[in-house]
């Protein structure tokens, strides 16, 4: 019998693929995946998910967090994110499979959390440099906040293969239906 996973997080390195294969699986499979939100201080994108964020701004994101309503919060690209507590117990609660999309420094956190029988986690392979600029641009990132993104890129997949987490990873210079197909048959 294959377990239940209540969460399924994606994780990699800006333009890898992370969003595209969650709404993928949300459309394809509507009945059977839900989105946890989570919030930040980054501007919306045309390419964000529907109720894949809850914008606010670096100020509220601030006092915000003073509250602790947070499981887990951080910084990346001068932007501010972090999943409120009280989704994630809805989460492990709800007969769906819920989707998060998280930077490596999050995934232990969540899976001590939901004790890691409860989570299956995904990496999507860094593409060539050439493609993730390309896939930013696309998604309508602005110059600077592009090159911030691709300073650090391939350090994340060589963090996860060392890690003691485990990683199913997906190559996302294959086919969405290739990936989807690799996803599905691990649930």
């Amino acid at each position: 019998m294959t377990p239940h996973y209540p969460i399924i997080t994606f994780t990699g390195d800006s333009g890898s693929g992370k969003s595209t294969l969650a709404k993928e699986l949300l459309t394809r499979r509507p009945s059977r995946f839900s989105l946890i939100t989570s919030t930040t201080s980054r501007d919306s994108r045309e390419t964000d998910l529907l109720g894949e964020y809850e914008p606010l701004t670096s100020d509220e994101f601030e006092t915000l967090a003073l509250r602790n309503p947070f499981l887990w919060s951080t910084s990346f690209a001068g932007n501010n994110y972090g999943t409120k507590k009280e989704y994630v117990d809805s989460a492990l609660a709800s007969q769906y499979r819920s989707l998060m999309i998280l930077v490596p420094s999050v995934v232990p956190i969540l899976r001590d959390y939901a004790q890691d029988h409860n989570v299956l986690s995904f990496f999507c392979k860094t593409p060539p440099i050439d493609v993730l600029r390309t896939r930013m641009r696309e998604r309508g990132d602005r110059e600077e906040s592009i090159e911030r993104r691709l300073s650090g890129i391939g350090r994340w997949e060589e963090e996860a293969r060392a890690s003691d987490i485990p990683y199913i990873f997906v190559d996302t210079m294959y086919s969405i239906d290739e990936n989807i197909a690799q996803i599905l048959g691990h649930l």
